[in-house]
């Protein structure tokens, strides 16, 4: 058949073994890999011994435990490999510590005995560190120093109580730099700094209250960075250590990583940080912090790595092991693919109808508001590795920040309220190549009738319709009882007039009578002229409710002038009108001065003893008329108390009647002006006399 090959996808060369050629890799579950000085790749397998590959011809060479030959490798699970600087191979193994000899082909094993002062222990290896001074040093219960050419061997152990010793005696990787330390990361007990000189250990552990201390003791894996940083992998993060300062700073999940498990770590030329972990590989970029996660679709042997099982070449090659084998790069190699793909979105639904996305120019499509569940479904067109294209997306109209989903190719919105929105998509290839422009799709979602605008509009119409109507209805009500109030005033007035006019009439008769009975025919006569006259003048008003101030006036004089001739001269009057009154135009209630006119002179000046005065005023006012009525008679109390005296004689109804006819008038008028009464007799420096005082309401 025929198979693709995609440079883009595939950026790590895989080693695994292949059970079809016996001259592939012996095992996948890769525990150690290590490049020696003649270029061979030297790799450590679980139960696969070690297996050495010729780059040159693709071929692997496997030496493993055989219990009859003593010379042959001491364990088939191998756990730790490299190179002292005489070019000795050094093997760390399940079962101790192995030289291979490269002549030969044989191993010899540094076994445990009682008795020798070396004390070699035979036990599992997994750390190998080759001193540039000659001296090997490796853990195993400790941390052990071995001088090759003697054989002497020096055991280092965490003794309790001394914080100067090792910190745990499980080591997981020894590395060593420019100033001669060594670097150890155990188990349990976080790093370990080795001073060969004093022979001592500074320890860097966990500490919760110090946010700059290494993030946890189990400590997996470390490199020497050319800057003078310390990388150190933990079982939670990637820490870099600063050894001026003494603080790390933790790289997590949160800063991009996918996973926090740390199994290798290498620097590149570059400066980037390669790690693997159980999620894959990433490379970090240290100065930067971006991120980039590669995956079993870039090629990688598995998601899940091994510890102890990283290494870099002396040419920049980098070497990772896992689960199912190998990976090989070099780290200059590995390019992002540059291309930036097409965003398009494929689908819209409500529910789970599909609905086709309308094209360009194309009006927006509508949803209605009883659509509760409404979806998109999008694609970026890049078919390298479509699995690890990444995707956002936002809504304009209900929030305007990204929403990163990975590679999930859906959103979906629920319960969106009515109004108008656009669903905005970018998209990225599988090396994270963003289309930042996108795509777009705007729509409605239509409101129920109740929240449109022409219902809106409509309920305001309504409304305003409603209220214009009530409105007039009041108007038209309060319209209504003002006329009937109206017309009931002017009623109550004609009743009051109708008493007024047979009141004046009886005094009148009363008077004409006094002059017959005095057997005066001459006053009489002449009374009864005047009378007649004053009455044909009533009687052609009668029919009227008000009249103008001329004709007020006019009877007003007859009346006096008949007063006048029935005492007989005992009294002078004085009748002044203010020019600004327009006597002729001016309408007033009529017999409306009269009846106090008639109080003055019956009351006040009647049984005065010396002449009498009488004066009237007309003023003209604010939308009134002020009419004074003022006399030097006996006074207000004196005169009350003649009239107690006179309880057979007729009583007057003229005033009370009078001041009804005004209350009434000033209600209909809305004026709240009336009637004034004052006893001048009471004031101090005042001989006697009433001052009366009416403010008659008119048309302004």
């Amino acid at each position: 058949g025929i198979s693709k090959y995609d440079p883009d996808k595939i950026k790590f060369q895989h080693y695994a073994n292949d059970r079809r050629h016996p001259e592939a890799l012996r095992g996948n579950l890769v525990w150690a890999l290590y490049e020696d000085s003649h270029g061979m790749l030297w790799i450590g397998v679980e139960g696969g011994g070690l297996n050495t590959l010729d780059r040159n011809t693709g071929k692997f060479r496997v030496y493993q435990h055989d219990a009859h030959n003593p010379a042959s490798i001491s364990s088939n699970t191998v756990m730790a490999i490299c190179e002292d600087a005489a070019g000795t191979l050094w093997v760390g193994t399940r079962a101790g510590l192995n030289l291979f000899n490269r002549e030969t082909g044989t191993f010899s094993l540094y076994l445990h005995e009682p008795d020798s002062s070396t004390g070699m222990m035979v036990d599992p290896v997994r750390a190998l560190y080759a001193d540039p001074d000659g001296s090997l040093w490796f853990s195993s219960r400790g941390l052990n120093k071995l001088a090759p050419e003697t054989g002497e061997l020096i055991r280092f152990t965490n003794e309790p109580g001394n914080p100067k010793s090792l910190s745990s005696n499980g080591i997981q990787a020894i590395v060593g730099d420019e100033r001669g330390y060594l670097w150890i990361a155990t188990g349990k007990g976080g790093l370990n700094r080795f001073d060969k000189k004093t022979a001592t250990f500074t320890r860097f552990m966990h500490d919760p209250e110090n946010p700059n201390s290494i993030s946890m003791n189990y400590v997996l894996s470390l490199c020497q960075a050319s800057s003078g940083a310390l990388w150190v992998g933990t079982f939670n993060g990637l820490n870099r250590f600063d050894p001026g300062t003494g603080e790390f700073r933790v790289f997590t999940t949160r800063n991009g990583l996918p996973n926090n498990v740390i199994y290798g770590v290498l620097c590149d030329a570059a400066g980037n940080l390669w790690a693997s972990s159980n999620r894959g590989l990433t490379r970090l970029n240290p100065i930067t912090g971006e991120v980039k996660n590669y995956t079993i679709d870039d090629g990688l042997q598995s998601s899940e790595f091994n510890g102890g099982a990283y290494f870099k070449s002396k040419s920049g090659e980098m070497f990772f092991g896992g689960v199912n084998g190998f990976n090989a790069f070099h780290p200059d190699s590995v390019r992002d693919n540059p291309y930036i793909p097409p965003v398009v979105i494929t689908t819209v639904k409500r529910f789970d109808e599909r609905i086709r996305p309308p094209g360009d120019g194309a009006s927006p499509v509508e949803f209605s508001y009883k659509d509760d569940f409404v979806s998109f479904e999008f694609a970026a067109l890049d078919y390298t590795n479509p699995e690890k294209n990444q995707y956002a997306y936002r809504l304009e109209g209900l929030r305007e920040d990204w929403i990163y989903c990975g590679n999930q190719r859906y959103a979906t919105f629920t319960n969106l309220k009515p109004g108008r929105y656009v669903f905005r998509v970018k998209g990225s290839n599988n090396d994270g190549i963003w289309n930042e422009a996108g795509a777009a799709l705007e729509f409605i979602v239509t409101p129920p009738f109740w929240q449109t605008w022409w219902f809106r509009w409509l309920s305001v119409a309504i409304g305003l319709t409603s209220f214009l109507l009530f409105f007039r209805f009041l108007s038209a009500k309060q319209k209504a009882k003002a006329e009937l109030d109206r017309k009931f005033a002017e009623l109550k007035l004609q009743a009051l007039r109708a008493q007024m006019n047979p009141h004046f009439i009886f005094n009148t008769i009363n008077s004409i009578q006094y002059y017959i009975s005095s057997n005066e025919q001459k006053a009489a006569h002449q009374y009864l002229s005047k009378f007649a006259k004053l009455m044909r003048m009533t009687l052609d008003n009668s029919e009227k409710s008000m009249l103008t101030v001329q004709d007020e006036l006019d009877a007003l004089k007859l009346y006096l002038e008949l007063e006048s001739l029935r005492f007989e001269g005992k009294f002078t009057y004085e009748l002044d009108v203010d020019p600004k009154i327009d006597v002729h135009n001016t309408e007033i209630p009529a017999l409306l001065i009269q009846p106090f006119v008639e109080n003055a002179i019956q009351h006040g000046l009647r049984f005065k003893r010396t002449k009498g005065a009488l004066s009237i005023q007309l003023k003209a006012a604010d939308r009134a008329i002020i009419c004074l009525i003022e006399d030097n008679g006996i006074g207000i109390e004196k005169a009350l108390e003649l009239k107690s005296k006179q309880n057979g004689q007729h009583k007057s109804a003229g005033m009370k009647v009078t001041r009804e006819r005004l209350e009434t008038l000033n209600a209909l008028k809305r004026n709240g002006r009336s009637i004034e009464i004052i006893d001048l007799s009471k004031r101090k420096g005042s001989t006697q006399g009433t001052r009366v005082k009416i403010v008659i309401p008119v048309e302004g």
